[in-house]
């Protein structure tokens, strides 16, 4: 199963680097841009009300006088840093371990496709040139109950590690979804009342971020959901034709289990999956639509 599994996992670390990068550049990007854009206001200016605080004033400080206004800068820059980086990290942790299932079925596909195969010529010690339809009947029993128990071994724990993984992250995915909502609702509605450029630039930066981010975890949901029930189709696709009858009622018995796919779920409230993405964007733009029906 492990040697197998190899190239499947190595495809999985390559596409989570490149996720990591993608993902971590556009956050920062992002923020990165919002801290020299109000640097730059601040040097090419010298009237306090040209400058500009990106995150709204703070009003317990005069920010057009100064060094309140670098204080009040600062503070914001600062924190909204932090918060990118625990967001983001909190972000590709979840996504990780949503990837990590899902490769982790892909493995058991693969184990499983191979299964009768791989016990003819390492258990049994069979030829490898003859042909699966001839020797399929010649392997014993006790070989193919082995080889089928170590994959249902490793079937349980992948999807024991789906359920912890929902007992750890439930709560806090639903806060993200909703949280991610209102966001949207404000970044939205605040983009279209905003005249100047650069800051219009910036806001879309940071809708498309949020977008990212609920579009990442909810494609790996599904793809969780998607891979689990792939395991179904593998265990129909092994050379099961002419093996022990025993065997052949297992892998029944696999099919059927493997038909219910693993869903992982937003605090017990929604399915995290491609269709809450959509739901997400269409109600982010209803709530959009009456905030600016309502400034009308």
């Amino acid at each position: 199963m492990y040697v197998h599994g190899v190239e499947v996992y190595i495809d999985y670390l390559v596409y989570e680097f490149a996720y990591f990068m993608v993902y971590w550049g556009m956050a920062f990007t992002t923020v990165s841009c919002t801290i020299l854009f109000t640097l730059y206001r601040r040097i090419a200016n010298s009237d306090p009300q040209r400058w500009v605080l990106a995150y709204g004033p703070l009003t317990i400080l005069d920010t057009t006088k100064s060094p309140y206004y670098e204080i009040t800068l600062f503070y914001q820059n600062f924190a909204m840093s932090c918060c990118t980086i625990l967001f983001t990290a909190t972000d590709l942790l979840i996504a990780s371990v949503l990837a990590h299932i899902s490769y982790q079925f892909k493995i058991l596909q693969n184990y499983m496709t191979r299964l009768v195969k791989d016990t003819y010529i390492v258990d049994y010690k069979g030829n490898p040139n003859v042909e699966m339809s001839k020797a399929t009947p010649l392997i014993p029993w006790k070989y193919l109950q082995r080889s089928h128990v170590k994959f249902l071994k490793y079937h349980l724990a992948v999807i024991d590690i789906a359920r912890e993984m929902e007992e750890a992250f439930s709560t806090l995915l639903l806060l993200v979804y909703l949280g991610t909502i209102g966001l949207l609702c404000f970044e939205i509605y605040r983009g279209s009342v905003l005249t100047n450029y650069l800051q219009m630039v910036r806001t879309m930066g940071e809708i498309v971020s949020f977008l990212v981010q609920i579009g990442t975890l909810s494609f790996w949901g599904e793809q969780v959901i998607f891979q689990s029930q792939l395991v179904a189709k593998a265990a129909y696709e092994t050379d099961f034709v002419g093996t022990d009858l025993r065997f052949q009622k297992a892998l029944i018995l696999t099919m059927i289990r493997s038909q219910r796919p693993v869903k992982l779920t937003a605090g017990k409230f929604a399915f995290i999956q491609l269709f809450t993405f959509t739901w997400v964007v269409k109600t982010s733009y209803s709530a959009f639509m009456i905030l600016r029906s309502a400034q009308n």
